[in-house]
């Protein structure tokens, strides 16, 4: 904790009974109030501190899996574009050969 000079006082008003578990809380760890308050407050700066990168991290890791499943969609998305250009293709050497036996027919017949 930081030197008497450094310190800043501060009132706060709070409900008595929550003055009297703050008390309690205090005597069962051995500290004064003050010192029992100025615990509170940093362990729950402390917590949220903590809270705040875990969601950071978490929030990367879930940004990772969706870039790699937008890479893994690309992917399948190009594979289908390539089997579709293939079925393209192979469709139009039918017309072509179909074409072809029309025209071989109507020779035939005329």
């Amino acid at each position: 904790m930081k030197g008497a000079s450094l310190i800043s006082p501060l009132g706060v008003r709070i409900p008595e009974e929550l003055k009297e578990k703050i008390q309690a809380q205090a005597k069962e760890n051995g500290r004064s109030t003050n010192a029992e308050i100025v615990q509170i407050l940093e362990n729950s700066f402390s917590l949220r501190d903590e809270g705040d990168k875990k969601y950071s991290k978490e929030m990367s890791s879930h940004q990772q899996s969706l870039l790699s499943m937008k890479d893994e969609i690309i992917e399948t998305q190009k594979e289908t574009i390539s089997h579709m250009e293939n079925t393209i293709n192979s469709l139009n050497e039918h017309i072509n050969i179909l074409k072809d036996h029309v025209e071989f027919l109507k020779k035939q017949y005329k």
